[in-house]
């Protein structure tokens, strides 16, 4: 962190609206980083509006506080903040409303997660970001400077290969297997346990009951299951894990020949793909086979740091 003597007078802010977490990071317009901090999360679908503003606010006071400029907000020259639901008109319109209360001088860009997460993770350039969390994107910027995307469409229309995507499949093979008198294995053993089901009919009930938001988020949760069984050598988890790589594979493709990128960097983010090394691998297996001359690469910064990025480019624009 900088000395007192030597804390800028302008700065900029980037902001990772996360359905559960908001990164906020302060820099300098340099993009040397002054401070960060996290707050709850940024969805307006488990939060009221005032939760939500709340959690930015205490995001972005805490990165000022790490910064020296605990109450300097109104230094804040330029501020790029991302949202899952930024394409909305309507939650764009609230959002913005809420960024202009927290930093009322800055300039302001609001842009999707996934623009966020292609910015950061390749540090600028051109390629393709594949995005697995509870929900699935892949995007791309070529060289010049035209954006594409697939996927991102929602659970009734998508999310292939995400962490809802994989809880789907898996909560199929147990309903499928009873219903092809199959004998149960440990797999549907551990999804029943990990809900508190005694069989498949009071878990269907369940699940014809339950609110669709909260059930999208309740079927990422049981990726560490099926991680767990693949690991343990179950068939069905292999197969789950090895069929979201390859869902993963064919959004990154279609980006590709969207932008007419033969052999573009292709970077994985989001929590499946940080953490579940099955999906990774399928996905690289995959992508070797549809773009030979793809190039995996490891992101070069999380989201945040995309926000920094494209700040620094709205400073720019404004000179």
């Amino acid at each position: 962190m900088p000395q007192a003597g030597t804390l800028p007078k302008m700065m900029i802010a980037g902001l990772d609206g996360g359905g559960s977490q908001i990164t906020c990071r302060i820099a300098a317009v340099t993009g040397e980083v002054l401070g960060e901090a996290r707050a709850g999360g940024a969805s307006l679908t488990h939060w009221s509006p005032e939760q939500v503003v709340e959690h930015l606010a205490l995001a972005m006071q805490g990165a000022l506080h790490q910064a020296q400029r605990a109450q300097d907000a109104g230094q804040i020259a330029a501020l790029c903040a991302g949202f899952a639901s930024a394409g909305d008109l309507r939650r764009r319109s609230q959002y913005e409303t809420m960024l202009r209360k927290l930093a009322p001088e800055a300039r302001i860009m609001l842009v999707t997660d996934a623009e966020l997460a292609l910015a950061g993770a390749l540090d600028g350039e051109p390629g393709i970001v594949v995005i697995s969390g509870t929900g699935s994107i892949a995007m791309g910027r070529n060289a010049q400077n035209q954006i594409a995307r697939a996927g991102g469409n929602g659970p009734e229309q998508g999310d292939e290969g995400s962490g809802y995507w994989i809880g789907r499949q898996a909560v199929r093979r147990v309903i499928g297997a009873v219903q092809d008198t199959k004998s149960p294995t440990a797999f549907h053993a551990f999804i029943l346990a990990h809900w508190s089901k005694r069989d498949v009919h009071e878990l269907v009930n369940w699940l014809q009951e339950s609110h669709r938001n909260g059930i999208r988020v309740a079927y990422a949760g049981l990726v560490p299951l099926v991680a767990q069984a693949a690991q343990a050598g179950d068939a069905e988890a292999r197969a789950i894990l090895t069929d979201a790589g390859r869902e993963l594979a064919r959004l990154a493709q279609s980006v590709a020949l969207e932008l007419q990128m033969p052999a573009p960097r292709v970077a994985g983010c989001g929590g499946v793909l940080q953490h579940v090394e099955a999906v990774a691998a399928a996905l690289q297996t995959a992508l070797a086979d549809a773009l030979p001359q793809a190039r995996w690469t490891q992101p070069a910064g999380p989201p945040v740091a995309g926000a920094i990025r494209l700040a620094q480019q709205l400073m720019m624009q404004a000179e």
